[in-house]
């Protein structure tokens, strides 16, 4: 089966019915992200390197 052409529903349904494997691939088109949700005194323990940061709301990091 051609996993790139189900609808986004299709795919979180077969997840939620236990499937695992890698996502990438999984929708032609779409952008896949992950969020990652600290308290503000871990936040920047945490962030790793490889991670892009798309927002962090606090006055002491600006985004380029």
């Amino acid at each position: 089966m051609d996993v790139a052409a189900l609808t986004p529903a299709e795919a979180r349904s077969r997840f939620r019915e236990g499937l695992r494997a890698p996502t990438a691939g999984w929708r032609r088109g779409w952008t896949q992200a992950n969020l990652l949700a600290v308290p503000r005194e871990l936040a920047y323990d945490l962030l790793p390197g490889h991670m892009a940061i798309t927002d962090a709301r606090d006055d002491r990091f600006q985004l380029p």
